[in-house]
Order: structure tokens, then sequence, then C-alpha cells
């Protein structure tokens, strides 16, 4: 255990030092989940193993999703320092868009994530050494928030920043694509999509009972509805802003149809209402990105919704990671510097909160189960 921890806190502070570097920030990020890896081992629980097999495969998949995007990024040029990088991305906007989804993806963030491996790790942690494991809890999570930090600060400048290169940005996806980033792309999206599915598999035949949660009808709405606005937007319809109105709409009118539990039923409507007030200013408002702001503001209301109405805190933490990764592309929406500073902000001190407040619920959980016994 000593040694897993360690393994974290060494690959935290080599990535601070090699900052510089993108592809050292993606391999001190790759010996940080190893880290991570060991710590569950260390548990020998059969929740440990679960988490450690949807951790890894995920990890693998979006460190080389980051590494392959990174290469299309270079080709032709030999770049290696983040200097060197930065404003790359404008110029081929489809390489820089994969390397941020594989980037954001390996430290927590995007709509594709896989958050029951964390879970499971930390609990089977939590449930084999009780409080001794707090100590390697924090000293994970505050590694994990530097490297989110850096990854966040490396896609910020890479692919958000304008930069100083003075080519014409590559607007044809026949140049600019690399097949292998694209599979990966697909590998970690359909790893996300059934997330609940391939739980399930894995944790069948072992004494780890999962039971998958239940949202509530506006989460699939406003989710679905960003895919299909942003594809509209993609394909120059000249509506699609109006496809984003609809689907507010929609979620709006499945609020007031269908039954919550009380305190969700307050705060769906609460969101829905706030949701249909902002898309409906909006369509006058947005000129600029309106398929990117669409898609992600859509995306917001999707995780918001998710999160009020979740049946279980391990789907809230996943719908909270989303709501982070989603509301950044919000924040950074005008492409200024001060914009870009608040983003960071935002982005670590969410993100980083989300990794105390997981072992947090856990323990509120097992109180509230104590507590139960206590009085019956």
């Amino acid at each position: 255990m000593l040694f897993a921890t360690a393994l974290v806190l060494c690959a935290a502070v080599w990535a601070v030092r090699s900052r510089t570097d993108p592809r050292r920030l993606i391999q001190w990020g790759a010996l940080h989940d190893a880290g991570i890896v060991c710590l569950a081992l260390v548990a020998q629980t059969a929740m440990g193993t679960v988490g450690v097999w949807l951790f890894a495969f995920f990890q693998i998949c979006t460190r080389f999703l980051a590494w392959t995007a990174l290469s299309s990024l270079e080709q032709g040029g030999g770049k290696s320092t983040l200097s060197e990088l930065t404003g790359v991305g404008r110029l081929k906007p489809f390489s820089g868009a994969l390397f941020a989804l594989g980037m954001l993806a390996s430290v927590g963030g995007s709509p594709f994530l896989v958050p029951e491996g964390r879970a499971f790790i930390l609990n089977a942690l939590y449930d084999s050494m009780g409080t001794w494991a707090l100590g390697s809890i924090v000293l994970l999570a505050c590694a994990t928030t530097v490297f989110i930090w850096l990854t966040v600060d490396t896609v910020c400048k890479v692919w958000l920043h304008s930069g100083k290169q003075v080519e014409t940005p590559v607007a044809n996806f026949g140049q600019d694509h690399n097949f292998l980033a694209i599979g990966l792309a697909v590998v970690v999206a359909l790893l996300g999509l059934c997330r609940e599915s391939l739980t399930a598999f894995l944790t069948s035949g072992t004494d780890v009972v999962f039971e998958a949660a239940s949202t509530h009808p506006a989460y699939l709405i406003y989710y679905l509805g960003a895919f299909v606005t942003g594809v509209a937007f993609l394909a120059s319809y000249r509506y699609a802003a109006w496809l984003g109105l609809a689907t507010s709409i929609l979620a709006f009118l499945s609020v007031v149809c269908s039954e919550a539990g009380p305190l969700a039923q307050l705060f769906l409507v609460m969101v829905t209402v706030v949701a249909l007030l902002v898309s409906i200013y909006s369509i006058g408002y947005i000129h600029d990105r309106k398929g990117w702001y669409w898609f992600f503001l859509l995306l917001t209301f999707a995780s918001l919704a998710g999160i009020v109405s979740a049946s279980e805190n391990g789907a809230m933490y996943g719908y909270w990671e989303l709501m982070t990764f989603a509301s950044y592309f919000l924040v950074v929406h005008e492409g200024k510097q001060t914009a870009f500073d608040a983003g960071l902000k935002y982005y670590v001190m969410c993100a980083g909160g989300a990794l105390f407040m997981l072992p947090a619920l856990h323990m509120l959980g097992q109180f509230s189960g104590e507590m139960g016994a206590v009085a019956t």
C-alpha cells in the first residue's frame, strides 16, 4: 500500500516537473493510473477487482487515444513542447478534439466516463482497511487533482488557444484524421454509453451487488438532444438552434407529466424552467460557435437533471463529473485569456472536489446504515 501511494505521488511530482511536455504528461499519467491499480489490488476484494477491470481498460483506451491524437497534431512540425504545440488544435480541429477527449476522459471528465471504476476502488479500500485507508485516499485525491490541473491547462493551450501559427486551419476531415484515434474514441464512447451493462457483466458471479441507477427521463432527453443538435449544426441545418429549444421544451414537459420524489421533483422543475429560459434567450444572443455552445449547454442541463434525480450516490458522482466537463466549455466560450483562467480554476475546484466527495459519500452511506441498525 505504501509503495502504491508513493508511486501515485511520485508520478504527480514528475508530471509537474515535465509539465511543458504533453507526451511526458501522458506517460506520468499512466504511471499514476498504475499506482491506483496497485492500491486496488492491495484491497484483495471482489469489488476492488471489478474496479480494476473497469478503471484499467478505460484508462488504457483514453491514454492511448490522447497519445495517437497528439501524434497526428505533431505530424510535419516536429513539435514536442507545450509552447510549440499551443494553438495547433485550431489548425487541426478534428485531431485537437480527439486529443482533448482523450486527455479529459483520462482524468474523469467526458460524457463517456466510467465512474464506477473509481468508485469501486475507493470503496474497496475503505471496506478492507477502514480509517487506515483514508490517508491514502486523501493523498490519491490530491495527486489526481494535480493531474487534472495539468491536463486541463494542456488541453486549453493546445486546443483552445489561438497560438502564433499563421498556417490556414485544416477544415477538411480527409486531411485531418487518424483512423486509430477515431477507433479509440469510438471505443471510449461505447465504454461510457454501455457502462451499466459492462459493470453488471463484471460483477456477475461475484458477491458484489450492483443495481442499475435510475434517472428521470429529462436526463435522457437533454443528453440525446445535445448530440442531435450538435450534429444538426455540423450539417449546417438552418434551424439547428430551434432543435435545442425544442429539447428544453420536451424536457420541461417530461417533468410536468411524470412523477418523481418530492425533493427531486422540486429541483427538476427548477432545472428545466431555468434551462427553458436560457434556451429561449440564447436563440437571439449566441452568434459565435453556436454548435459548440448548444451541445455543451444541453449536456450541462442533462448532467444537472441526472444529479438531482439519481437514485444512488455512484450515479450522482458520475453526473457531477459530466457537469464539470460540459460546463467548463461554457465558461471558456468567449475564448479570452480571462475566460481560460477562470475555466481552469473552475474545473480544478469542481473535479478535485468530487474526488474528496466520493469517499465522503461512501462514509455517509455506511454511517446511515449503522444508525439505521442502531435504531432498529
